[in-house]
C-alpha cells in the first residue's frame, strides 16, 4: 500500500492495530483526540513519517522505538498523561516542532534538549517540570516559539536564551524564577511577545537600556508584565 497520509482525530479510539506499521510510505499521521493509552512499538517501523500528532489523548509513555523516525519533523504529544520526558526525543534529530504541554512531566529538563538543533518550536508548558532552565537552550538557533509557562522551574533566566536570535515568542510565566532579568534579553529583535507574570522573585533589568528595550518592546505586545 502506497498510503502517505492517514488522518484518525477526533474519534473515540482506544487502541492501533499492530499492522500500522506497515505502511512504511507514511508520513502524514493523525491519532489526536482519541482515547488511546498506547502506541505499538511497530510504529517505529514508520521511517517515512514527517509528522505525527499523538496530543489530546491517555498516553502515559510512548514506545522506546520511536526514535526510529529519523524524518520525523513534527510531534506533538500535548495533553496526554506522560509522567516523564520521552528520553528518546533526545536523538530525534530531525525535530523542527516538538508540543510536550498539558501532561505531568516532572523532574528538570533533560540536558538532551540540546541535541535537537533544528527546533523552531518548543512548548514544555503546563507539566511539573522543576530546576533551572537549562543554559543549553541557548544553542537552539532556529528556535522561534518557547513556552515554558506554568511549571515549577526556579533560579533564573539563563542570559544563554539572548542567543536565540530568531525567538519571537517568549513565554516563561507562572514559574519560580528569581533574580535579575539578564540584559542579554535586548539581543532578541525579532521577540513580538513576552510574557514573565507569576515569578514573583524576578526583578527588573538594573540598566538604563533594558528598561527602554521591555518598554518598546510592550508597544507591540501591549501590556506586558517584565518586572
Amino acid at each position: 500500500m502506497n498510503l502517505q497520509s492517514l488522518r484518525l482525530s477526533g474519534n473515540q479510539l482506544s487502541s492501533i492495530p499492530a499492522e500500522i506499521g506497515s505502511l512504511v510510505n507514511l508520513q502524514e499521521l493523525d491519532l489526536s483526540y482519541n482515547q488511546l493509552s498506547s502506541i505499538p512499538p511497530e510504529i517505529g517501523n514508520l521511517v517515512n513519517l514527517q509528522w505525527m500528532k499523538l496530543n489530546s489523548n491517555q498516553l502515559s509513555s510512548i514506545p522506546l522505538e520511536i526514535d526510529n523516525l529519523e524524518n520525523l519533523h513534527e510531534l506533538s504529544l500535548g495533553e496526554n498523561q506522560l509522567l516523564s520526558f520521552p528520553s528518546q526525543i533526545g536523538s530525534m534529530m530531525s525535530l523542527s516542532y516538538l508540543d510536550l504541554s498539558k501532561n505531568q512531566i516532572s523532574g528538570v529538563i533533560p540536558a538532551e534538549i540540546d541535541n535537537l538543533l533544528k527546533l523552531d518550536t518548543l512548548n514544555l508548558s503546563n507539566n511539573k517540570f522543576s530546576g533551572s532552565i537549562p543554559p543549553g537552550i541557548g544553542s537552539l538557533a532556529d528556535l522561534q516559539y518557547l513556552d515554558l509557562s506554568y511549571n515549577q522551574l526556579s533560579g533564573s533566566i539563563p542570559p544563554e536564551i539572548g542567543y536565540l536570535f530568531n525567538l519571537w515568542y517568549l513565554v516563561l510565566n507562572n514559574n519560580r524564577l528569581s533574580g535579575a532579568i539578564p540584559d542579554d534579553l535586548i539581543n532578541l529583535w525579532s521577540l513580538f511577545y513576552l510574557n514573565l507574570d507569576g515569578n514573583s522573585s524576578l526583578t527588573c533589568w538594573e540598566s538604563e537600556s533594558g528598561l527602554l528595550w521591555a518598554l518598546s518592546l510592550s508597544a507591540y505586545a501591549g501590556p506586558t508584565r517584565v518586572c
